[in-house]
C-alpha cells in the first residue's frame, strides 16, 4: 500500500523535527572542537554545522515512514477498549493515512467517532477527502461543524471553497479562522510541546497563504501581499515560500 503525498503542512513539521535533530546533533561537536581547539574553532564548527543543517533540511523532500506492522500494532492496542477520546482518535486516523497510506481505514475510524462532536474528527475526515481530491465529500462531512467558531473548522471550509474557487465565501471562512485562532488559541494536537508549536507555525503559515491566494484572485493585490509576508515569517524553510502557490503560477508576477 504506496502512501500518498504528504500535505505541505505535515511536511513543514516533518522538515522541522529534522532540523532540530540535525542541530542537536551538530552544537555538541561545535562545543567539543571549542574545548579541543579554541573558541574561534567552536564558532567555525558551529557555523559550518548549522549552515549544513539548513541546507540538508531545505533539500530533505520525503522522509522515510515508520514501521508499518509496529504503527499498526500500537493503534490497534490503543483501541482494544474502544473508550479513547475523540482527539486522540483523529491523531491516530492521520497516521494511518498520512504514514501508512491507509485511508479506509482512517476513514472508517473517524466516522464510527463522528457522534463525539470533536471539531477535530470532522476537519480531519475532511482533510483526507481533500486530499484525495473528493471535494464535494469534504464539504459535506464539514456540514455539521459549519457554524462552529472553531478556527480548523473555518481553516479547513475555506480551504475546500478555494478548491471549488468560492474566492470571497472561502476568505470569510478564512477570516474567521483567523480571528478564532487569534482569541483562543489553535488548538492543541496533544503530541509534544515542540511538535505542536510546530503544527502552529505550520497552520498559521498554510492560513495566511490561503487568505493571500483569495484576495489576489479577488484582485486586492496590496492584500495578497501583506498576508503572503506574514504567513513567510512563519516558514523558515525558504524553500517552501514560493512552494505554498504553485497552484497558481500567476501569482508572482501579478502580485507587485
Amino acid at each position: 500500500m504506496g502512501c500518498p503525498q504528504v500535505p505541505r503542512e505535515v511536511l513543514y513539521v516533518q522538515k522541522l523535527h529534522y532540523l532540530t535533530f540535525l542541530c542537536t546533533a551538530a552544537i555538541p561537536i561545535a562545543v567539543a572542537a571549542a574545548v579541543i581547539y579554541g573558541s574561534r574553532a567552536g564558532l567555525i564548527t558551529a557555523s559550518a554545522g548549522l549552515s549544513l543543517a539548513y541546507l540538508a533540511t531545505v533539500k530533505k523532500s520525503r522522509f522515510v515512514a515508520p514501521n508499518t506492522e509496529a504503527v499498526i500494532r500500537r493503534i490497534s492496542r490503543s483501541f482494544s477498549t474502544r473508550n479513547l477520546p475523540s482527539r486522540t482518535v483523529a491523531i491516530a486516523a492521520t497516521q494511518l493515512y498520512y504514514l501508512l497510506g491507509d485511508h479506509l481505514r482512517a476513514e472508517s475510524l473517524l466516522k464510527s467517532y463522528l457522534a463525539a462532536e470533536e471539531p477535530l474528527l470532522y476537519t480531519t475526515l475532511a482533510d483526507i477527502y481533500l486530499h484525495q481530491g473528493r471535494v464535494r465529500d469534504a464539504l459535506a462531512c464539514l456540514e455539521p461543524v459549519r457554524k462552529m467558531e472553531h478556527p480548523l473548522v473555518h481553516w479547513t471550509y475555506g480551504r475546500v471553497l478555494l478548491r471549488q474557487k468560492d474566492y470571497q465565501t472561502a476568505l470569510k471562512h478564512l477570516e474567521n479562522a483567523k480571528k478564532y485562532a487569534g482569541t483562543a488559541g489553535l488548538p492543541r494536537a496533544g503530541t509534544g510541546l515542540l511538535n505542536n508549536i510546530f503544527m502552529k507555525w505550520s497552520v498559521k503559515s498554510s492560513l495566511l497563504h490561503s487568505m493571500a491566494l483569495c484576495y489576489h484572485k479577488l484582485g486586492e493585490h496590496r492584500q495578497a501581499n501583506k498576508c503572503l509576508r506574514l504567513g513567510n515569517l512563519y516558514l523558515i524553510d525558504l524553500s517552501l515560500w514560493r512552494v505554498r502557490l504553485a497552484e497558481d503560477p500567476g501569482f508572482s508576477q501579478q502580485q507587485k
